[in-house]
């Protein structure tokens, strides 16, 4: 008699009437705080036969609070992580929450500019935030090494900056100060932007890539460059992506986590640093438990459902934080004993968000990247600052982050005006972009910063 995933029972008979897995739709979405998000599970047998439609006999909660029915509304601004369970099979969706009122946001960018990627029209450095256009309706934004992309709310995806290896997917290699429209398809639910590429996740649980593919970081089984987007695979239920300087890593609704890519450091955890790239996606483990992740330059960190917090890759400078430099090629615990709701990884350092919106950094603090008051590396998370945050990324050698109250903050190297407080003085520790309360959203790229607020 086969044996079977948790969940599920080991008689034959019996197995449409166990769920083993689900799936939910959408997997994922954005809403404006006081609206709501109404899911669709859908079950799978360990058999993977479908059991249909299994919305009435699931729960949903966000950060332990439990929804109404299928009916999920978290109101603080900000990404949740909706958590479903159907006996022992569990999923979940990320929501991004916008500030109440808002149909989407402006869009604001600073710092360097050298090759339109803060499109404003001009390849002018910036060091206070300036609106990009004078459209109102973004929902989303990332920011890579030279290009910076962006989801409006209607579902279409926009790229600009720096196009050498088209990663601004419009079939070019031209760069643009002024954002192009990636395609028609208004169909976008999540963009990643890494140092040369950038990835995509649709509703239909589709992902696409696009841009740098020396080390077969997008994923089509080649080392091609693309100037549009390409499918990666045939799958259909990816349900968020990260890409750092060469690798890529990504989570599907059923918390499976797969690498590819550059792995001269371990950074795809696959047990190896044999120095050969993966060209298409590889399963990370066994476990179907991962909740998110973020790729660095060379390392990956990433928080499961029980959200404890893992990482993977080079640890010159203490970035995996697990109070080593030892290089790991599988993952490791980080900070056990705290309740990790997200994480971000830089060039060699990462900050952690706690499910109490406490900030946590460690690694690599040449220009106080780590926001602690004071240069010098840290191998263990530590604590930054006392408030409580909302959101937080990290990319090259500065950091910004959103605190609950809606206000902006940053820190770390500053030479272009990446941290956006006017100056090109370097920050040890956080401090305040302007006076608005109302940021909803933020990227730090590779010296410079794109942000969303209504």
């Amino acid at each position: 008699m086969p044996s079977s995933s948790a969940g599920a029972t080991t008689e034959y008979w019996n197995r449409a009437d166990v769920v083993a897995r689900l799936t939910f739709t959408p997997a994922s979405g954005t809403i404006t705080s006081g609206g709501s998000l109404v899911l669709q599970a859908q079950g799978f047998d360990a058999y993977n036969f479908a059991l249909g439609d299994v919305t009435k006999a699931t729960k949903f909660t966000v950060a332990g609070n439990p929804c109404v029915g299928a009916t999920c509304s978290p109101t603080d601004v900000g990404d949740h992580v909706v958590t479903g369970t159907n006996g022992a099979a569990t999923g979940t969706v990320t929501m991004h929450v916008l500030v109440a009122g808002a149909p989407g946001s402006k869009s604001y960018g600073w710092g360097d500019n050298e090759f339109g990627q803060l499109g404003d029209g001009t390849t002018t450095d910036r060091s206070a935030p300036v609106q990009i256009g004078l459209d109102t309706h973004w929902a989303s934004v990332a920011a890579g090494g030279g290009h910076s992309v962006a989801i409006k709310t209607d579902g279409t995806l926009w790229a600009q900056g720096d196009n050498q290896f088209g990663q601004l997917g419009d079939g070019t290699l031209t760069d643009r100060s002024i954002a192009v429209q990636v395609g028609t398809d208004t169909h976008w639910a999540s963009v990643t932007a890494g140092s040369d590429q950038t990835l995509a996740v649709k509703d239909d649980g589709t992902l696409w890539a696009w841009g740098s593919n020396d080390s077969g970081q997008l994923g089509d089984g080649s080392t091609t460059d693309r100037s549009v987007p390409v499918k990666v695979g045939n799958g259909t239920t990816w349900a968020s992506v990260a890409s750092g300087y060469a690798h890529t890593v990504a989570v599907t609704t059923d918390h499976t986590a797969w690498t590819w890519g550059r792995n001269d450091e371990g950074e795809l955890g696959d047990g190896t640093t044999s120095g050969t790239p993966r060209l298409t996606p590889v399963r990370l483990g066994s476990a179907a438990d991962w909740a998110s992740v973020s790729a660095g330059d060379l390392d990956t960190v990433a928080v499961k459902t029980d959200n404890t917090l893992w990482a993977w890759g080079e640890n010159s400078d203490g970035q995996l934080g697990d109070g080593t430099l030892t290089p790991r090629s599988t993952p490791v615990p980080v900070g056990v004993g705290t309740a990790w709701a997200s994480a971000s990884a830089g060039s060699y350092s990462a900050l952690a968000l706690d499910t109490a919106g406490h900030l946590w950094s460690w690694g690599n603090n040449d220009f106080g990247q780590l926001g602690l008051g004071a240069v010098g590396d840290t191998k263990v998370p530590t604590q930054v600052g006392g408030t409580t945050w909302s959101y937080v990324s990290s990319n090259f050698e500065h950091t910004v982050a959103v605190t609950s109250g809606g206000t902006l903050w940053s820190w770390g190297d500053n030479e272009v005006g990446q941290l956006g407080d006017g100056t090109t003085t370097d920050r040890n520790a956080p401090v305040q972009v302007g006076t608005a309360i109302t940021w909803a959203r933020v990227a730090a790229g590779e010296g410079f910063t794109v942000a969303l607020r209504p």
